[in-house]
């Protein structure tokens, strides 16, 4: 994956605090059709576990051209070129406890 600018909303969240992803997208997406739309397709990272007791780090990005964004009004970083595992994830298998079997599958990818 090369380089590349995203906006991005970070929390501490449990499994069933994880509808907060879809409210970040919202206003995350409303950014950057501000700015000139999308540079790809929104993606959430989780940098660590998440259980239902178990707080853990998630991340939503919406990748955007580089420049464009008023680093003022939203959180925007670079994220360096690297390689990544990525699962689709239907709309339906988001929320819990569904999206359990998805983290289950990328865990070894972690």
């Amino acid at each position: 994956m090369p380089a590349r600018t995203v906006l991005t909303e970070q929390r501490h969240v449990t499994m069933s605090e994880l509808g907060w992803t879809a409210e970040a997208s919202a206003r995350l997406g409303a950014v950057a059709d501000r700015h000139g739309g999308p540079a790809g397709p929104r993606f959430v990272v989780f940098h660590s576990r998440v259980g239902e007791d178990l707080p853990g780090v998630v991340e939503v990005c919406v990748p955007v051209h580089a420049g464009r964004v008023d680093v003022t009004t939203a959180a925007v970083r670079t994220e360096p070129a690297h390689r990544e595992a990525y699962l689709p994830v239907a709309a339906g298998h988001f929320e819990p406890p569904r999206i359990l079997t998805v983290c289950d599958v990328a865990l070894p990818y972690h």
